[in-house]
């Protein structure tokens, strides 16, 4: 895991794989093959691009989270949101366009049509349909 620990501030590009973690202050682009973490001391200024982006702190500018986005209750962002799965917590203040992409990422929500055995127990499921042969 990478740190960038509070009272830092990092003006550039960062590129990693893994899980990189914000304390401090970063900005300029940022591409994680991972997880990126914006913890509540954290201040973005410029794009985010992740596979899972967590923000907990104030974010200026765009995030594509290919996998997720979690915003936690303390997060400020203003900018542009990519991602095909959200969730929001109550008290994060968001000011931006969110883009719920229409493409199926790989391997994430994958939907098949539900049939009642996989809604009901399969004892259950078969003395339904027993009791509907007999009625």
């Amino acid at each position: 895991m990478i740190r960038i620990p509070e009272n830092t501030t990092i003006v550039g590009e960062l590129r990693s794989s893994g899980e990189v973690r914000v304390d401090g202050r970063f900005q300029g682009e940022g591409n994680i093959e991972g997880t990126l973490i914006l913890t509540e001391s954290c201040v973005w200024v410029g794009k985010a691009v992740a596979d899972t982006v967590v923000i907990e702190g104030i974010v200026e500018g765009d995030i594509i989270a290919r996998k997720k986005l979690l915003v936690g209750m303390h997060a400020r962002i203003r900018g542009s949101i990519k991602t095909p799965v959200i969730k929001i917590d109550c008290g994060a203040k968001l000011r931006c366009r969110i883009d719920m992409q229409l493409e199926k990422p790989a391997g994430l929500l994958e939907h098949k049509p539900l049939s009642v055995a996989d809604v009901i127990p399969d004892e259950v499921a078969q003395m339904r349909l027993k009791s509907r042969k007999t009625a």
